[in-house]
């Protein structure tokens, strides 16, 4: 039995039971029961000072290391043994001292990064590969167990936001189509009675996606940064009235404060974004107070090094470094990330967890000047449809030489004036004087994950 009953949600659902007849207090199943206790466990957690989360991160890793000497080919290395002798007061600053693992090395190292044995209560392992949207893709593997904790983290952001499950939830993803169906689908619908749902290809254009949307009416919607600036672009232009839309959710781009404005101008709603990575899991989510994103401690020990390999301070941007602390199945000890990250201070909301005041991107996605300066383009916040409607969508590439190119989507050529104009906006806003040249394309493909930067360089390529 699958009955609705037992207390209401935060914003209103009712909790499944499992037992017939019994409806309340609710008895759930067990998949249900183990994500709720993990979650009540986190409500007490993300509370703790730095120092308390510290000494229960260590306990896990410890184990974690112990596994990956005992089973994994990759760690059979004298650093990894010495560190797990050290005493617990000197073991962080230890940690620091164990070499890093970037994507190139993980690619290389290939099947000596998977453990040969898994302890059996982490249940079975899955094999996948991620996107590629940033290079070549790196094979990972990860256990039933990682699978919960990922589901655990994912349950916690939607407590933080307070969403009412019983409602519609649009997706616009990578995944196969999904006509309207009677749940979210994991990890909610675990936990509690859902509303409909149903999702949509990412690939489609972007009439497509208007027509879907206006048809399901959805009460919360969740796509990528660019889909979501493109639908909010066109219902500017042309109005795509969304009556009872709530909350848009971003995942898998960088998401600039351009980009929540453009939403908030069209529907009145906010942005919440996620930021995870598929062979590490759900890293940092948005706050619900101060809008920061808070790592989840519980989940992965996170790093942010500036460049000289030291802890960045807050306001200080540095590259993210993570080691997942459940995954026996493949472990990344110090896993370089390749994603930037500005530090932030100390929460308004009161929880313990450590902050990221933004997430940046990637090296690919830093503009390089040719006297060595470095800055992340924040090309959405320009006026885009002010300053050529017609253009559709865009790309600006910098060539190895330090000159830029402007990829772009649109119905016809654009005219010398209109470049012009796009010259002196682009140069102003990125503060240099690099030659610009202009390319018009039949289509700007996004990856297998429907990802599209809207800034990428290959000096950075060039230099490795």
């Amino acid at each position: 039995m699958n009955a609705v009953g037992g207390i209401d949600s935060a914003a209103g659902s009712g909790l499944r039971t499992a037992v017939e007849g019994i409806v309340w207090p609710a008895i759930l199943p067990d998949a249900g029961a183990h994500l709720l206790a993990v979650n009540f466990q986190l409500e007490h957690s993300q509370w703790w000072p730095h120092e308390v989360m510290q000494r229960h991160q260590l306990a896990q890793l410890r184990l974690l290391l112990k596994h990956a000497l005992e089973a994994v080919p990759h760690y059979q290395h004298p650093a990894y043994r010495e560190w797990l002798q050290r005493a617990d007061e000197e073991a962080w600053a230890a940690f620091a001292g164990l070499p890093p693992l970037n994507r190139r090395q993980a690619q290389e190292a290939g099947e000596s990064l998977f453990a040969t044995k898994i302890p059996p209560h982490h249940g079975a392992v899955s094999e996948d590969e991620t996107s590629g949207s940033t290079g070549v893709p790196l094979r990972y593997r990860s256990t039933a167990l990682a699978g919960f904790f990922w589901n655990a983290i994912a349950l916690r952001e939607h407590f933080w936001h307070r969403r009412d499950f019983s409602l519609r939830h649009a997706f616009i993803r990578s995944r196969p189509e999904a006509a309207l169906g009677p749940t979210w689908g994991a990890p909610s619908n675990l936990v509690f009675a859902c509303g409909e749902a149903a999702n949509l290809q990412i690939s489609r254009p972007v009439p497509d996606k208007r027509a879907w949307l206006e048809v399901l009416d959805p009460h919360y919607l969740m796509t990528t940064p660019s889909t979501l600036r493109a639908l909010a672009e066109s219902a500017l232009a042309d109005p795509l009235p969304l009556t009872r839309l709530r909350e848009v959710r971003t995942v898998g781009e960088t998401v600039t404060e351009a980009v929540r404005e453009i939403v908030h101008r069209a529907w009145g709603v906010g942005l919440v974004d996620i930021y995870s990575l598929s062979e590490c899991g759900l890293i940092a989510l948005q706050c619900p107070v101060s809008g920061y994103f808070h790592v989840q401690s519980e989940w992965a020990v996170v790093e942010v090094l500036d460049a000289f390999g030291a802890p960045a301070r807050p306001g200080g941007i540095g590259r993210i470094v993570v080691t997942p602390l459940h995954n026996f199945a493949m472990p990344l000890v110090r896993y370089e990330t390749g994603d930037f990250a500005e530090v932030g201070e100390a929460c308004s909301c009161g929880r313990g967890l450590a902050t990221l005041k933004r997430i940046l991107g990637r090296h690919r996605n830093r503009l390089v000047a040719p006297n060595g300066d470095i800055f992340w383009p924040n090309l959405s916040s320009l006026p885009w449809g002010e300053l050529v409607p017609a253009l559709h969508r865009f790309q600006l590439l910098q060539r190895k030489d330090y000159s830029l190119v402007l990829r772009y989507e649109c119905e016809r050529t654009l005219t010398r004036e209109e470049e012009r104009h796009l010259d002196e906006a682009l140069l102003a806003h990125l503060r240099c004087t690099l030659p610009l040249d202009f390319e018009r394309v039949a289509t700007l493909p996004p990856s297998e994950a429907g990802k599209l930067e809207d800034f990428i360089t290959e000096i950075q390529e060039a230099g490795e």
